[in-house]
């Protein structure tokens, strides 16, 4: 939206009056008995007579020094030599306020401004001589707070104007300006000044910025002044005469009507010289100068208009405008619809319902058909809400990944703009169309921000959904650690992430599963078993775990109990049972006593040992790559002594 200019703020007119105030109490109370500028003329009267006018500007906001009594004119020949010291009375002078005036009929200037302007007038007799005679005018001091040049307390002023000697141009009165520049203008504002001067002898003028001169004699009151030449003032970095204020466009003054313009961009108080140079049948009669301050303020216009710049774009056919306004009492709005009577208002803050969607020029009047009515303009857009929603269709895993599906819904036109955001490490990441294709989401994340943005007739919504999807689960079945254990097993697991569970036991053909956590399964026979888990959860790919299983019956070996044997004769016979199949294989101990002392046959006759005692017997069964270990224990007596006597 572009409107017709910058309006003005509440918020900007509150710091506008504190500048004021604070320019009031710092600047003008302290250039309260300064010099502001002025200006020579002199008028030819006949007879060698002329009628010199001074006029002089200063400060009276709090003024506590007046004019010069008398003020001191000097006349010097062309060789410096003061010829007449015209000293006229203050009580002779005409003094008057000068207007306080921005010269912009809607701007005004802020309040504690004064100027005083004395007009001293006075006739001398001036015979004809070579080489003519220089007026001058000097007087201490200028202001101490000008942006444009040194802030010293000392720097005086120094008006001269220029009568021509002997010959063609005697008896020449030299150019009057017109009018003063306004003491004050408005910063940003343009500003445009008529400062063309009036010559009675109808010479030809020509304007040009010229330095401001200095005075050559010390002292407050200056009398008589000085001889010339005068010294220039000094401009500081960035300024001269030809550049004396900041400002865009520069000030620049018209060579031929005199006409000053410029709009000062910097507050602050600003020196500026003009001459005026008078020329006849092309030859240069005299030149004039005049010294003059500018003061350049915040000033307030009497009405301003504004409209706010519009926020919602695309909130409807239905607009509450708002009125920033300020120094105004009634309003004309037009809502910009063609062909239409209808779409005015003069409430404050109307509300406006548009025909159609599209942009409208809005133009607001603040104080219409006054002379100091405002205008704001600025563009409006109508468009309904666009309200775009995500609508999440669910997931499913397709080939080991969680797969999402999404459609949109959106109040926009056809041609509207969509932009999917799925975040990082998505497949894919993003889409422009309304429903967009499956997606994978990233991984390594919990939460996911789905973002849907439209963009319609230049206004731009979004909807936002958070996904969670939980972790994926990790399968595990605990290894076997127990073998020819029969053929009932019971499974255990370290899963993770797991919800569901689904166990195959590798059986074809029957129903030999189970979805127990820790299931406890009767195989039919013995073998190798390919056990399978699948653990899943909800919003989750399932995950698979295989791991082969030996099962076998039960292999208990053991030997039948052998009675205690004595030691004469002692023989102790073995029989190995307890294998499952024909091709177990054996291995006995007997200990170190025994002799034999092992045998790998099932069968073992005629163990005997060599002492008496405990001996422990052990029998080792490997079958079906199992080894199972029987332990028992045999006897060694001694024999019995029989003690008998024979009676006789």
């Amino acid at each position: 939206m572009t409107p017709s200019r910058k309006p003005t703020t509440f918020s900007g007119i509150l710091v506008r009056s504190i500048i004021l105030v604070c320019f009031s109490v710092f600047g003008f109370s302290a250039r309260a008995t300064h010099i502001v500028g002025g200006d020579l003329h002199y008028e030819y009267l006949g007879n060698d007579q002329y009628l010199i006018t001074l006029k002089v500007y200063r400060d009276c906001a709090t003024s506590s020094t007046n004019f010069d009594d008398p003020a001191a004119i000097g006349i010097y020949d062309s060789n410096g030599n003061l010829v007449v010291n015209l000293e006229i009375p203050l009580s002779e002078a005409i003094v008057s306020d000068v207007p306080v005036n921005t010269l912009q009929e809607c701007l005004t200037p802020p309040d504690g401004l004064c100027v005083k302007e004395a007009i001293f007038s006075g006739t001398v007799t001036l015979p004809e001589i070579p080489g003519g005679y220089t007026i001058a005018y000097q007087r201490c001091c200028r202001n101490t707070t000008l942006v444009n040049t040194e802030s010293n307390d000392d720097l005086g002023m120094t008006l001269f104007a220029e009568i021509p000697g002997s010959g063609a141009f005697w008896g020449n009165s030299n150019p009057s300006f017109n009018q003063y520049p306004p003491i004050v203008i408005c910063l940003n504002q343009p500003f445009i000044f008529d400062h063309s001067a009036t010559d009675l002898d109808g010479d030809e003028l020509v304007y040009e910025f010229c330095n401001p001169l200095l005075t050559n004699v010390p002292g407050f009151y200056i009398n008589p002044p000085g001889a010339p030449p005068y010294p220039e003032l000094i401009f500081n970095a960035g300024y001269s005469y030809e550049y004396p204020i900041t400002s865009n466009p520069a000030f620049e003054i018209d060579p031929v009507t005199g006409l000053l313009t410029g709009t000062p961009t910097q507050l602050g108080q600003y020196v500026v010289g003009i001459c005026v140079k008078e020329y006849r049948n092309g030859q240069l009669v005299s030149t004039t100068n005049r010294d003059f301050q500018f003061n350049v303020t915040l000033c307030e216009m009497d009405a301003v208009a504004s409209i706010p710049d519009q926020v919602d774009f695309c909130d409807g056919l239905t607009v509450q405008f708002t009125n920033n306004s300020v120094n105004s009492s009634t309003y004309l709005w037009d809502f910009g619809v063609e062909d239409s009577d209808l779409d005015i208002s003069t409430e404050f803050e109307p509300e406006f319902t548009f025909p159609d969607t599209g942009l409208y020029i809005i133009t607001l009047i603040a104080n219409p058909g006054t002379l100091c009515a405002d205008t704001a303009i600025t563009t409006y857009s109508a468009y309904p809400v666009i309200f775009p929603e995500i609508i999440y269709e669910g997931a499913a895993c397709i080939g080991g990944d969680m797969v999402h599906s999404f459609t949109s819904s959106a109040n926009a036109d056809s041609d509207a703009i969509y932009d999917w955001d799925f975040g990082p490490g998505s497949q894919p990441g993003s889409s422009s169309l309304s429903d967009p294709p499956d997606v994978i989401l990233g991984y390594g994340q919990s939460t996911f921000e789905v973002v849907f943005t439209v963009e319609d007739n230049g206004c731009v919504e979004s909807d936002t959904l958070v996904i969670d999807q939980p972790p994926p689960p990790q399968a595990s079945i605990v290894p076997q650690s127990a073998w020819c254990a029969g053929y009932v097993f019971t499974f255990e697991h370290e899963s993770e992430n797991g919800q569901y569970y689904q166990w195959d036991f590798g059986i074809p053909g029957t129903g030999d599963t189970s979805d127990e956590e820790q299931p406890t399964f009767t195989f039919p026979d013995e073998g190798e078993y390919e056990i399978t888990l699948i653990v899943s959860s909800d919003g989750t790919c399932p995950d698979t775990a295989m791991m082969n299983f030996s099962i076998y019956g039960d292999l208990v070996p053991y030997f039948a109990p052998q009675d205690p044997q004595c030691f004469t004769g002692n023989s102790f016979d073995f029989i190995a049972m307890g294998a499952t199949t024909d091709v177990a294989q054996y291995e006995w101990d007997f200990g170190a006593l025994a002799a034999p002392q092992s045998s790998v046959d099932p069968t073992t006759f005629g163990v005997t040992y060599s002492e008496t005692g405990a001996f422990g017997v052990s029998l080792t069964i490997t079958e079906n790559n199992c080894t199972e270990t029987y332990t028992d224990t045999v006897y060694v007596v001694a024999e019995p002594v029989l003690n008998f006597e024979i009676n006789s």
